[in-house]
């Protein structure tokens, strides 16, 4: 299937009867349904529902045209029938903003080179509620009821960079905005990399999205060559940041330590976690000796102390290092290690360990630095 640049295939097609299937796509979008501009970018799903294979279809590039002029804000689903495009509009598109959205999609006709293409308009709800004229809307209503389609404010997760836990469900409901000194040329070069990367199949020919968790782990080999880099990049921060890692902590976890949570137990030192995940407020984590060791002198190196955070933003030291930044400092070990980053996170390093030591620490990465 010839995809636009601009849409990532989020699965492989999905086959509904013998007639039809369909294929859920994503993009940045940096408009709200009703036209609006966005606070910062977000992401948008939506199906494209088609009886002829899609390599037989122009609709691919119609879309893209489309969403360069922005008329794709609102929709949540189109479906394909040779010269015509049934567009089916969020329940959240306003009856104002309708008029806007059909004068759009008419330059959108306008310019395409299938001149007989024929556009009609339709809203989900019209679908759900069996009033809709479209011949084929319990097709449609099936699609709808299957995916969630429309747009949400992107996670970072959803793009791979954060713990895999949050990462297969980047449609979460707990939206967090992203701060302006994450507005950097770095993220937006990220983006742009995990945007290419994402739209390109592995081997198998299956998107990274549809791969099982068990399928991205990092192998023991990986781990140790991580931790290699991450020793030959000489820096006390990173190696204490990967340290905790391996120590099975989250990476939400980690970011939200304070050197007060830090406690020196002889001959062990402990850390408070702050837990998103075990329904308490927090545990305490004995470390190993070598990271126990290797805390202790990172805070005493940094003249830390109290309610600093042990991972500070470079910005701000009272706020916590951005999840922005751990991706790129993440990304930035896989460069130098030169691992495969398509489909993974830095979430995915305690998977890994958890599977392959489900009784024990790992710590062959160890170099003194």
């Amino acid at each position: 299937m010839t995809l636009a640049p601009f849409f990532h295939r989020e699965c492989d097609p999905v086959e509904l009867d013998d007639a039809y299937h369909y294929v859920v796509f994503s993009c940045l979008q940096r408009k709200n349904q009703n036209l609006e501009a966005l606070p910062q970018a977000a992401k948008q799903r939506f199906a494209v529902l088609y009886h002829q294979p899609l390599d037989e279809s122009p609709i691919m590039e119609t879309l893209e045209r489309a969403h360069n002029l922005g008329a794709m804000s609102g929709v949540k689903l189109v479906a394909v029938h040779k010269d015509a495009a049934y567009i089916f509009l969020s329940q959240e598109v306003a009856s104002s903003t309708f008029p806007a959205i059909e004068l759009l999609w008419t330059k959108v006709r306008e310019m395409d080179r299938n001149r007989r293409l024929v556009v009609d308009f339709g809203s989900e709800t019209e679908i759900h509620s069996g009033r809709s004229d479209y011949a084929f809307w319990r097709i449609a209503k099936e699609v709808l009821d299957s995916e969630m389609l429309g747009i949400k404010q992107y996670q970072i997760s959803a793009l791979d960079f954060i713990d895999d836990d949050l990462m297969l469900d980047p449609f979460c409901d707990e939206t967090e905005q992203t701060s302006a000194d994450e507005q950097t040329p770095e993220f937006v070069q990220l983006l742009r990399e995990r945007y290419s990367s994402a739209a390109t199949s592995n081997e198998s020919g299956r998107s990274p999205r549809c791969l099982t968790r068990e399928n991205r782990y990092f192998s023991l080999s990986e781990l140790e060559s991580i931790g290699q880099a991450v020793a030959d990049i000489g820096n006390l921060r990173d190696a204490c940041f990967y340290a905790l890692m391996l120590e099975r902590l989250r990476v939400n976890e980690i970011t939200e330590i304070q050197v007060s949570d830090v406690k020196t137990l002889h001959p062990r030192v402990t850390v408070n976690v702050r837990s998103h995940k075990t329904g308490t407020k927090s545990y305490h984590n004995v470390l190993s000796a070598y990271t126990g060791a290797l805390i202790i002198r990172y805070i005493e190196e940094n003249g830390l102390s109290g309610a600093n955070f042990l991972f500070p933003s470079q910005m701000d030291a009272r706020r916590p290092m951005s999840r922005i930044n751990v991706s790129l400092l993440f990304l930035s070990w896989l460069s130098k290690s030169k691992i495969e980053k398509t489909g993974r996170s830095a979430g995915l390093i305690r998977q890994s360990i958890s599977s392959q030591y489900p009784y024990g620490k790992y710590h062959n990465f160890q170099t003194h630095l």
